[in-house]
């Protein structure tokens, strides 16, 4: 019996050596698994950050590339082709406004036209001014019959001006007239100019306004980012110190190993004693 017991005791010291050396070795092998996983997952944050960055640049760079050409041209106010024109009976000035519709043209003329204190009546198409006070072109009343024609994208706005005393202005009876005139009918076409390219300085804004919001969220992506990877170093370093401290856990249990062992051989060899 006392052998039996003997024998149970030594099996049992080889069965705690070995489990305290098998959970030595699988804790160091756990920590260094965490380590490569916190270290390739830094990499990845880094290569994912660097390669989404890239892409996106370059295409943001082509994009704003060909934007600034398109838009770095220097802006000049135009000015719009008057001609002397007769429709029907009526000698008269014609001007086409691009890119507009009959009824904002006619809204407005018919807004310019009450500005001049005359008797406004007709419709969209057709508007008849008596009485207007335009004195840039005449010290009398002056009398506008005009149509709006719809071509293509844009309006045309004829206008045929008379007095009592002159009659219809014309070009070849009456050039300083006709001079003032056309500036006013240049005028009013500028004012469709001017509303476009308060459109688009809008429209600029507005895409001003979608990138500084796009920027913000970068900035808040990059900070993410960095926090990842800060994490990621922070479970590193970590890792690696457990690694260290498990290594000296490890000489520790080596030489209790060893000295375990010299204690079984000594049991062992009190035990051969009774063969």
């Amino acid at each position: 019996m006392k052998k039996v017991n003997i024998l149970l005791l030594i099996v049992l010291c080889i069965t705690i050596t070995h489990t305290d050396s098998f959970g030595q070795r699988k804790t160091k092998n756990k920590a260094k698994k965490e380590t490569k996983k916190a270290t390739e997952a830094a990499e990845e944050v880094e290569e994912n950050v660097e390669e989404k960055a890239t892409k996106k640049a370059a295409a943001a760079d082509g994009k704003i590339k060909q934007e600034i050409e398109q838009k770095d041209e220097v802006y000049v106010i135009p000015t719009f082709d008057v001609k002397s024109k007769t429709e029907g009976d009526m000698d008269g000035f014609a001007v086409l406004i691009p890119q507009v519709d009959l009824k904002s043209v006619s809204k407005q003329w018919k807004k310019t036209m009450k500005k001049t204190k005359g008797d406004v009546e007709g419709d969209a198409a057709e508007l008849n001014t008596t009485g207007a006070k335009l004195g840039s072109i005449s010290a009398d009343p002056v009398d506008v019959n005009s149509r709006l024609t719809v071509i293509g994208d844009g309006v045309e706005l004829f206008a045929s001006f008379a007095t009592e005393n002159d009659g219809t202005i014309n070009a070849e009876d009456h050039p300083n007239q006709v001079k003032e005139i056309k500036s006013m009918l240049n005028n009013f076409a500028l004012i469709f100019e001017k509303e476009k390219r308060v459109e688009e300085w809008q429209a600029e804004k507005k895409r001003l306004n979608e990138l500084e919001g796009i920027m913000k969220k970068l900035a808040r992506q990059k900070s993410n980012y960095e926090a990842a990877i800060e994490k990621a170093k922070k479970a590193i370093a970590e890792n690696e110190h457990n690694i260290k401290e498990n290594i000296k856990e490890q000489d520790v249990m080596q030489q209790q190993v060893e000295a375990q062992k010299k204690m079984v051989t000594k049991s062992k060899n009190k035990v051969d004693l009774f063969k």
